[in-house]
């Protein structure tokens, strides 16, 4: 669940009176102390704002190496800077990254396309938006 929905799923329950005011207190809390720590951690990495999110999305599916494979998406990403709007070239990229995840043998295959396949989904509708 994105920041934003967290916030609006917190603001509902509070107006129905489902929660408290200490518990929508703690919950608001929570979200801005991970933003914070989001923004420190793309301040560490260096990443651009894509790439970032690009890390973000496969460190939240588990995957054990999200540095590794952001850095190959970067690579990946100068090289067909028109991905998003250029199949051939998002699919050349896809094929890397499935490559390179499955050669770490952590995942199945199925996990490894659906991970990749979200996360460039995700990726993509942001970038053309």
């Amino acid at each position: 669940m994105r920041k934003g929905e967290r916030a609006s799923q917190i603001a509902e329950l509070y107006n129905s009176n489902v929660e408290s005011s200490e518990e929508t207190l703690k919950k608001i809390y929570d979200i801005i102390n991970d933003i914070n720590k989001s923004n420190e951690e793309k301040n560490e990495l260096g990443f651009p704002k894509e790439v970032f999110a690009f890390y973000y999305l496969i460190k939240i599916s588990k995957y054990p190496e999200p540095e590794e494979l952001s850095n190959i998406f970067l690579n990946e990403i100068k090289t067909y800077k028109s991905w998003y709007s250029n199949s051939d070239q998002e699919i050349t990229i896809k094929r890397k990254l499935i490559k390179n995840m499955l050669s770490k043998k952590v995942l199945s295959t199925k996990e490894v396309a659906e991970i990749v396949k979200d996360t460039m989904d995700k990726l993509k509708g942001a970038v053309s938006e």
